[in-house]
């Protein structure tokens, strides 16, 4: 609800303001369902930098994505000379699964793509075309989580909003439709995907 009020306060005093205060990377708070989880409690803590322990979680196909996810999510986005997208590719060359930014990019499973592609979305949530190929490649080689599907969409929506034409109604759109997809897999908590369309549906309005 709070973010709802944030909204539409902004659409009515601010105009297009809440295109910079508010937007699919910066206003979905998916976390904030995974306070139970020690990692993620973890993840709060880190005043928005990724830590050794945070990486070797996500690093690790055991976890399941959903709380990786989530980790991100607590870092929450834009921290002022932090990258972490940077940091979690140094992790990932240290430690030897992969020489460069290309190797990554050519040969990384899709859990680790789309952990690099929401990272590196909330670093700079106003430049995430080079997010959204990582995410779109995470997808194309797991279609069947709704985790992968849901921050792709986010991910999109970012662009469909702040490009041009502010196409508020396709941002609505992509996400609704991981919403009605049926055949995915359901590894979201329900919490997580409640607070996601608190904010998504306020746009559904300029679908009409």
């Amino acid at each position: 609800m709070r973010t709802k009020l944030v909204v539409l306060v902004a659409i009515i005093f601010g105009g297009c303001y809440h295109l910079h205060a508010d937007s699919p990377l910066t206003s979905t708070y998916m976390s904030e369902s995974y306070e139970d989880v020690p990692i993620v409690i973890l993840a709060f803590q880190a005043e928005g930098k990724l830590t050794d322990e945070l990486m070797d979680y996500i690093v690790d196909p055991e976890n399941l994505i959903d709380i990786r996810i989530a980790i991100i999510n607590a870092l929450s986005w834009s921290h002022e000379g932090i990258e972490n997208a940077e940091i979690f590719l140094a992790y990932l060359e240290g430690i030897e699964m992969f020489t460069d930014y290309d190797d990554f990019t050519s040969n990384a499973p899709w859990d680790l793509l789309i952990c690099m592609a929401y990272l590196d979305a909330l670093d700079d949530y106003f430049n995430v075309r080079s997010a959204m190929s990582l995410a779109r490649k995470a997808r194309s080689k797991n279609s069947n989580s709704y985790t992968v599907s849901i921050i792709c969409a986010l991910i999109e929506a970012q662009i469909a909003m702040h490009s041009g034409m502010h196409n508020w109604c396709e941002a609505y759109n992509l996400t609704d439709q991981v919403r009605n997809n049926l055949s995915l897999k359901q590894d979201m908590r329900e919490g997580a995907v409640n607070n996601i369309f608190e904010y998504m549906d306020v746009y559904e309005s300029y679908c009409e």
